[in-house]
């Protein structure tokens, strides 16, 4: 499963939704933090670029206060996009947990992850 879909399935939203939403919190990400640690992101997440875009298309307030705001505003602009506040917490821990590198056992010889 990818994230939009993992993301999508968790908040019970649809999946256009759940797109513009992680795009902004890579937006906000990408404001917030040097460039190298950003890149080790986009490396994690083949389609930020795209994911990205999708906020700023997305149509709503989204887009539109992301660009002005970054992360201070990440809240208010999800929420401005008809998210839930009490489930803000919750998705940037999906997104920013999906982007970070897995741990390894020997069961990954298997195929199986952590």
């Amino acid at each position: 499963m990818d994230l939009v879909q993992h993301v999508a399935t968790q908040l019970e939203i649809d999946e256009v939704k759940a797109e513009r939403a992680i795009g902004a919190i890579l937006m906000a990400l990408r404001s917030s933090v040097d460039r190298a640690t950003f890149d080790r992101v986009t490396q994690a997440l083949p389609h930020s670029e795209h994911l990205m875009g999708r906020a700023l298309m997305g149509g709503g307030r989204t887009g539109e206060l992301m660009g002005f705001v970054g992360p201070a505003g990440l809240s208010a602009a999800l929420a401005a996009a008809g998210f839930d506040t009490a489930d803000l917490p919750r998705l940037g821990r999906i997104v920013l947990g999906f982007s970070r590198p897995r741990r390894r056992c020997r069961a990954s010889a298997r195929g199986m992850r952590l």
